[in-house]
């Protein structure tokens, strides 16, 4: 599990310092609570663990980085003009 945890924090670094996230408080909020639930399945002894905390952290983080990273690219429309 320590691997799979090195390559979470891995991506999420390259993530939040390529597009400049972190001061991004929903984005590093989700990126924490991903990783503490990877913290915790790695440190509990009960195997029988649901996956849809995991599944809405995912979800929510995606929906954060869209939404960011998004807004990043568009063009106000007076310089179209």
């Amino acid at each position: 599990m320590p691997t799979v945890l090195n390559q979470l924090l891995t991506i999420l670094k390259h993530i939040i310092e390529t597009y400049q996230l972190n001061d991004s408080i929903d984005v590093l909020e989700y990126a924490a609570k991903l990783i503490h639930l990877l913290q915790d399945v790695h440190s509990a002894e009960n195997t029988n663990y649901s996956l849809e905390p995991f599944s809405h952290a995912i979800d929510q983080l995606a929906l954060c980085l869209t939404a960011r990273i998004s807004n990043r690219f568009i063009v106000p429309s007076s310089l179209n003009a």
